[in-house]
């Protein structure tokens, strides 16, 4: 369940641990809990709840309810199950500031229902949108971290919204108005690694998504990404996920 607050206060108890309410903050309970409700006297609290199974078997038709006691027909059933989502098995917190995308979600999630139980297609469609959000909320894209140098985070923002493009390390520099030297010495301190070396990550990346989402030859796809030599694409992206590409569609590829 996703809880999400939108005025008031009070407190609210999962598997017997309490939590404070307040107007910001946004709560994702664990699959299967107990759960209790303790508003302010004063100022009761006023919430946005959505719920999200997780896994569903795909041989079974979904049912858009919930199993609030032991007794209800879906209670225990095993086609309907918690699945890792990335933010850890217990009670998640966090706040609009931090997620606003995900707070904008549950409302949209809430509106929809307002209007009477959806097709299947939308809720699924909604609850795909809740569990990316869900995965992606610990993440924090590098040319988005405002800790950051700008001219850094500039470079980044340059290469990925074009990896494919011929890329050296005087053109990272000229981007970000500095000295090769000073590139070099920024991308060490503050990521790690070379300058070039991040960029076949970035390619890396871009590919997996490519061999993912797309029935496009290996080869072809190393191209698109600025991988000319196709065996030493094979070569990098086997050495940096553990796999062949051929494998990793075969694995990651949807049906």
């Amino acid at each position: 369940m996703l809880l999400a607050g939108i005025s008031g206060r009070g407190r609210v108890e999962v598997n017997g641990e309490e939590h404070e309410l307040t107007p910001e903050m946004i709560m994702v309970l664990p699959w299967g809990h107990r759960i209790g409700y303790r508003p302010d006297r004063d100022d009761p609290y006023l919430v946005y709840g959505a719920h999200l199974i997780p896994w569903h078997a795909a041989d079974r038709p979904v049912e858009l309810a919930v199993p609030h006691h032991p007794d209800h027909p879906l209670a225990g059933v095993s086609w309907r199950a918690d699945a890792d989502l990335g933010i850890g098995p217990g009670t998640w917190v966090t706040d609009e500031a931090t997620h606003p995308t995900l707070k904008t979600l549950i409302k949209l999630i809430c509106q929809v229902w307002d209007r009477g139980t959806p097709d299947v297609d939308t809720a699924r469609a909604l609850g795909l949108l809740v569990a990316g959000e869900l995965r992606a909320a610990d993440q924090v894209l590098p040319q988005n971290d405002r800790r950051l140098p700008l001219r850094l985070r500039r470079v980044l923002t340059w290469v990925t919204a074009e990896p494919g493009r011929p890329i050296s390390v005087a053109d990272l520099a000229a981007v970000a108005d500095c000295s090769t030297a000073t590139l070099t010495r920024l991308f060490r301190r503050h990521l790690g690694t070379s300058p070039l070396s991040w960029v076949l990550a970035v390619r890396i990346d871009a590919a997996k998504e490519l061999i993912t989402t797309t029935t496009l030859p290996i080869a072809q796809i190393a191209r698109r990404v600025g991988i000319s030599d196709a065996y030493y694409f094979s070569r990098q992206f086997r050495r940096r996920t553990g796999m062949a590409p051929t494998r990793w569609r075969h694995r990651w590829a949807g049906p």
